[in-house]
This record gives structure tokens, sequence and C-alpha cells, in this order.
């Protein structure tokens, strides 16, 4: 373990992993504050799926549900894949990414500017959505068109 003046301990794969994405970075971003942005990106979003992941994932809920206002309501989705070792077994782990992903987009396309998301596990989601409070308007689960993820 490498341990920084500040004492978290970073595993050394990691560490590695930086050094050698910030020399090809280097490589292909001529101006610091394109390299600095690149590494941003790629230290919070999960590769597969351009999602958060789930470390930035946890600070920005922390640091939302720390700062939000009384009249800020939050919506926590959860999504797990059933039978997600199944779907790997049977069709391979290739086909299992390509489900992934696809979810992960359909995730994507369904929030709003305001609203997060991250793969929290190898099948697991979590949605974070915002919704300032009126008590004029009243939410109709049975307003939204659902998908069925079966097919």
């Amino acid at each position: 373990m490498i341990v920084p003046a500040d004492n978290n301990s970073i595993p050394i794969g990691i560490f590695i992993f930086l050094i050698f994405q910030s020399l090809v970075i280097g490589e292909k971003y001529s101006s610091i504050a394109e390299q600095n942005l690149l590494l941003s990106h790629v230290a919070t979003r999960d590769t597969m799926t351009n999602l958060y992941k789930k470390d930035y994932f946890c600070k920005l809920v922390n640091t939302e549900i720390a700062s939000s206002e009384n009249h800020m309501h939050h919506t926590m989705l959860f999504i797990d894949i059933d039978n997600f070792k199944s779907i790997n077994d049977t069709y391979g782990h290739d086909f299992g990414d390509e489900v992934i992903i696809d979810i992960a987009e359909k995730i994507l396309r369904s929030l709003r500017y305001q609203d997060i998301a991250c793969r929290f596990g190898g099948d697991e989601f979590i949605g974070l959505r915002y919704r300032r409070f009126n008590r004029n308007s009243y939410h109709n689960p049975k307003s939204h068109n659902r998908t069925n993820y079966n097919k």
C-alpha cells in the first residue's frame, strides 16, 4: 500500500493504473485542463456503463442530502438484475456485459440533468432522483410506461 500524506491508503494496483492512464492521456491530450478532465472522468465513472462509480455516487448523495432544503425530496431507486448469473452462465460474459450496458443506457436516458445514477455492483444500479415538493401535484405511478426487461 502507498500511504499519502493524509494517511488514506491507495491499493498499489489503482496507483499503477492511474500512473498508466496519465501517461496514455498525456499522449492524447495536450493541455493540463483536458488531462484533468479525463482523469476526473476515469476516477468517477464506470468504464463499461459510463454511470458513476459507487464511491463517487455515495459521496454525491451524502453531500446532496446534507445540503438539501426542507422542500427537496429525493427518490432512491435500487435496481438488481434477477438471475443475472444464469444469463452469464447460459449466454456468456460478453452477452451479460451487453445486458448491463443496455440497462445502463436505459437508466441514462431516463435521467433528468439533476438526477444521478451509478453502477453499484456487478448487476446492481442505484438512481437518485430529485423532486421539489409541490402540494398541488401528485405522482401517479400508473402514468409512466413500464418496460418489461424479461423479454
